[in-house]
């Protein structure tokens, strides 16, 4: 009896390894990152303010803290309390469409800048059938389509000589992440 609650316990142990260990977040500067094809991207044409190229040197750290702020504590264990345990997985469910505000440096299309301005990063799956297989993402593909949609000019993105864009981007691609929508938006401070 007890040899076999031993065995049981190393079994289970041996199933729940690997654990997370602390990552590197990823970089604007890693270029092994491409959206799946077919994807969309729509500018808002209408937008009275753009993220300012000021905030180009901080751009990683408001991805990423938009990304941990929208995707399950152990896609980013870096951030979290020494000594919590997260099994070690690179792909997350996304039930349901999810936001995250930031801080940042916003301007006017002529340039002038303003001390500070929200900006809304959102991400919304498609609707699934309920025998569907689920909807879900990685944290590469959370940073990289925003970094993407602010670095790369019309049509791939938003991005122009004045500042960063806002608008949305549609995923492509064969699976059921296809069609998911990541959007950026400046918000009025409330």
């Amino acid at each position: 009896m007890f040899n076999t609650l031993l065995l049981s316990s190393f079994a289970t142990l041996a199933l729940a390894a690997p654990l997370a260990q602390s990552g590197v977040l990823p970089s604007l500067d890693d270029s092994t990152w491409a959206p799946a094809p077919g994807f969309e991207t729509t500018c808002d044409a209408n937008a009275q303010q753009l993220i300012s190229l000021d905030l180009e040197p901080q751009l990683e750290t408001v991805l990423n803290n938009a990304c941990a702020a929208m995707m399950a504590p152990c896609a980013y264990p870096e951030l979290l309390p020494e000594n919590t345990v997260c099994i070690k997985t690179v792909v997350w469910p996304l039930e349901k469409a999810v936001e995250s505000t930031q801080t940042v440096t916003v301007q006017t299309l002529e340039g002038e800048k303003s001390t500070e301005g929200k900006v809304k990063f959102a991400v919304t799956p498609v609707s699934q059938a309920e025998d569907a297989p689920p909807v879900q993402w990685t944290k590469e593909e959370c940073y990289g389509y925003f970094a993407y949609m602010l670095q790369k000019s019309q049509p791939e993105g938003c991005h122009s000589e004045q500042g960063f864009g806002t608008g949305k981007l549609v995923t492509g691609g064969d699976s059921p992440f296809k069609s998911t929508v990541f959007e950026i938006a400046i918000v009025s401070e409330e």
